[in-house]
């Protein structure tokens, strides 16, 4: 065998190695960051839950939370106008109180968005218990009381009358969010505001939280009350 069909042969060893390497990773797909994503206000996107469950089922990596877009509408738009008035300034009644409580808000908000992204493989975990249809159920609720609670104050500094002095347009789609929250609670979870319950979480499994320092406070329909 001459020197040219030695190498010719080595090289076509080395690329047959190379395909069998490259078959053997992980797909594209795979290499990027689980995601959920909300498709309203009142509604996550179950095909991305049932998919992480169905890949995960209880040991979930962590994940990438897309909230509503109103949501992040709403952020932008106070971003904008503690901008505008920071250049500008303001004579409109009330803006001084506004930026105040906006900017306050608006820093609560994204720290709390990624503390909901890091907490939510702990809370699967401790639902592992739950049949699938359960486990869906819990990681919904959870996210959806999780954008109004995050998004509350700046939903309710929204309706500040200054912005539509400046020009500003409001998201429609926030509006029912200034409710109380129990009327808030009573529509994302399909029960009514008279059936919704707020209590301090006394026992999760066997472990008994009473009589200690942390203090779990939750709000359920009364079917699931207890």
């Amino acid at each position: 065998m001459n020197n040219d069909n030695a190498q010719a042969e080595i090289g076509e060893k080395l690329t047959l190695v190379c395909k069998k390497e490259l078959s053997e990773l992980p797909r594209i797909g795979k290499l990027k960051p689980p995601h959920l994503n909300f498709t309203s206000l009142y509604s996550v996107n179950e095909i991305c839950v049932d998919g992480l469950i169905e890949e995960f089922e209880s040991n979930w990596p962590s994940v990438t939370i897309e909230w509503p877009t109103a949501s992040d509408q709403v952020i932008e738009l106070i971003n904008q106008t503690i901008g505008q008035f920071d250049e500008q300034g303001s004579q409109i009644e009330g803006a001084a109180s506004f930026i105040e409580r906006a900017r306050a808000a608006v820093a609560g908000a994204v720290r709390a968005r990624k503390e909901v992204e890091r907490n939510l493989p702990n809370l699967v975990k401790r639902t592992a218990h739950y049949k699938t249809e359960g486990l869906r159920l819990a990681i919904k609720g959870h996210l959806l009381l999780a954008n109004f609670k995050i998004h509350d104050t700046l939903f309710y500094l929204s309706s500040w009358n200054g912005l539509q002095k400046l020009g500003k347009a409001v998201p429609k789609s926030i509006s029912p969010f200034r409710a109380t929250s129990d009327e808030v609670y009573a529509k994302l979870l399909g029960a009514s505001p008279e059936k919704i319950y707020h209590g301090r979480l006394g026992k999760i499994g066997n472990y008994s939280l009473s009589g200690g320092y942390i203090a779990i406070f939750i709000s359920t329909p009364q079917m699931i009350s207890c």
